[in-house]
């Protein structure tokens, strides 16, 4: 049977990593974050904009997707968040039947969207957004308040509005993050078996 490749998009803090980490351990399922296709960042830089599609790597995204929907084996990226870098390590995995990827610009991406078999955007409203980002890089990202708002209004949500939201349009199912966690799932379930039980017809 194909492989089944789901596109789970969404804004930052809009709950599209937990829905899909999730999703995932449910049902065995082949994670891979676009997140993990981010280019070193030399030093930390106040002003390096991590939400702009030029900081990530997605020719190696499509790459590595077309190899897996041909049955190869591939090594993926791991990005370290506190380094602002690769690990030197990258992840070895087969080829599976079901492959989610996940990341705020990965439903933007026109050769990502076309070998696509579903399209997901995870929506939550923006101040609910804004307030589980400010929280993740302060606990997560060892980023203090001031710098949490800094990067939220200079690089965030200016590229959310650019990038991220218009992306939506692609979707052809959309979830909202703000919904208990089981709802989510069980949407995203039915939607996949929906296409299963398509193809087989």
């Amino acid at each position: 049977m194909k492989p089944v490749l789901v596109v789970i998009s969404g804004g930052t803090a809009s709950g599209k990593s937990t829905l899909t980490n999730a999703f995932a351990a449910q049902v065995d399922a082949l994670h891979i974050r676009h997140d993990d296709y981010y280019f070193d960042v030399p030093a930390a830089d106040r002003n390096y904009n991590f939400d702009h599609p030029d900081a990530l790597e997605s020719d190696l995204l499509v790459k590595n997707l077309r190899a897996l929907l041909q049955g190869q084996s591939v090594a993926l990226p791991q990005y370290e968040f506190r380094t602002h870098t690769r690990s030197p390590i990258p992840r070895p995995v087969e080829p599976h039947p079901l492959i989610l990827v996940e990341g705020i610009l990965a439903l933007g991406l026109a050769d990502v969207r076309a070998l696509a078999s579903l399209r997901v955007f995870v929506h939550a409203d923006e101040e609910v957004r804004r307030t589980r980002r400010i929280q993740r890089e302060i606990s997560s990202w060892g980023r203090n308040h001031e710098e949490a708002i800094y990067r939220w209004n200079n690089t965030v949500k200016p590229m959310h509005d650019r990038f991220v939201e218009p992306a939506r349009s692609h979707a052809d199912l959309v979830i909202s993050g703000e919904q208990p966690l089981a709802l989510g799932l069980e949407q995203l379930a039915a939607a996949i078996t929906g296409l299963r039980l398509g193809s087989q017809g």
